[in-house]
């Protein structure tokens, strides 16, 4: 039954679980930045827009976070490994390179020597003819050439395999580079995405926090406390405090049997008198409907289980007053309601029982 005034506290709700909650939060959320920017910097870095160094936000140095080491050795971890890798790769491609420049040497050599070799051979050939050379210097002869033409053609055979090689290996240092930019892609999204879970959370642990402070939202009196121990738990969504607003209306529920709500309709005026006060000395209010529920409701509180409609009525203003005192009207108070439906005048009152045997004579039974 106290009355409290808008902003008014009224309770207040322990704020270490919400104070851990952000905390842990807050050690996530600087977490995730940290490695933001390294992935964001580790990107920028393949696309040769980035130095070896990260650049972390204002909070991060701000707050001298722990997160900007880690992330650091990570960064240069991952780095070094991406060059060496690549190094090595590249390595192989020039031993490829070498090797296929040596093979076109080669080539070239052996073109040379089988082309003099062929033309030798042909004189020996005219020389043996004639009885000038043996045949035995002939035969070496041939083998020499047969000897070059085979190595001559295993050196043209190597070439494109060697060309293959290179290509592969080619192949190989985009793929790294090409990983190392979806690691870094994919890890960046996923972080960015976490980020703002996390943003959100922090936002709620801080609504929470300027929330543990429970003010009255209007002036108004307090009807009920749900929660009155200290210690005690509440849960999302539960009642805490049922406040009455002041208002220069009341709002009165009325309970109409089922039989006369057939008569009722909103707009109709009615007249609410208090038990509390004698309404021969103080009067009523005046007040009108307001609403009527769609469908009856069951008295819990009645034995029969009776039914009945709930209207709802608005009243002119929120007090008694007699010879200038205002009597205030508090929740619980209970009322009767007169509801007006009509209008008769005292004729309508004397020939109604005349009326009522004209109708009735004119129907048969």
């Amino acid at each position: 039954g106290d009355h409290v005034v808008k902003n008014q506290p009224l309770m207040k709700i322990d704020t270490i679980r919400f104070a851990a909650s952000l905390e842990e939060n807050k050690e996530s959320y600087f977490s995730l930045l940290a490695k933001k920017t390294r992935l964001d910097t580790e990107l920028k870095y393949i696309s040769g827009k980035s130095s070896k160094k990260l650049k972390f936000p204002k909070e991060l140095t701000e707050a001298d976070s722990d997160y900007m080491s880690i992330e650091n050795k990570l960064f240069k971890h991952r780095i070094n490994e991406y060059k060496n890798s690549i190094k090595t790769l590249e390595y192989q491609l020039y031993q490829k390179k070498q090797e296929l420049k040596e093979l076109y040497a080669k080539e070239k050599q052996l073109e040379e020597s089988v082309r003099l070799l062929d033309e030798q051979l042909k004189t020996i050939e005219r020389l043996t003819r004639s009885g000038s050379k043996s045949k035995i210097e002939l035969l070496q002869i041939k083998s020499k050439y047969n000897d070059l033409s085979g190595e001559l053609e295993a050196t043209s055979l190597s070439i494109p395999r060697v060309k293959l090689s290179i290509a592969e290996a080619d192949s190989k240092i985009k793929e790294r580079k090409s990983n190392f930019k979806s690691e870094a892609s994919l890890g960046l999204q996923e972080t960015e995405a976490e980020l703002k879970r996390i943003k959100a959370r922090m936002v709620s642990d801080n609504d929470k926090l300027s929330k543990t402070i429970v003010r009255s939202p209007v002036n108004g009196i307090i009807k009920l406390v749900h929660l009155n121990t200290v210690g005690g738990v509440v849960k999302s969504g539960d009642n805490l405090i049922e406040i009455v607003p002041d208002s220069e209306t009341l709002l009165i529920e009325a309970k109409i049997d089922p039989k006369d709500i057939a008569f009722i309709n909103p707009t109709q005026k009615a007249i609410v008198k208090l038990t509390a006060y004698d309404f021969s000395i103080y009067g009523s209010l005046d007040g009108k409907i307001v609403e009527i529920s769609a469908d009856s409701i069951e008295d819990d509180n009645s034995k029969e289980n009776k039914t009945y409609y709930k209207v709802t009525i608005k009243t002119d203003k929120n007090h008694l007053e007699r010879d200038g005192e205002k009597l205030p009207i508090i929740p619980g108070m209970i009322a009767s309601v007169d509801i007006i439906t009509g209008k008769k005048t005292i004729m309508d009152f004397v020939l109604k029982p005349i009326l009522k045997t004209q109708q009735n004579a004119l129907h048969e039974r």
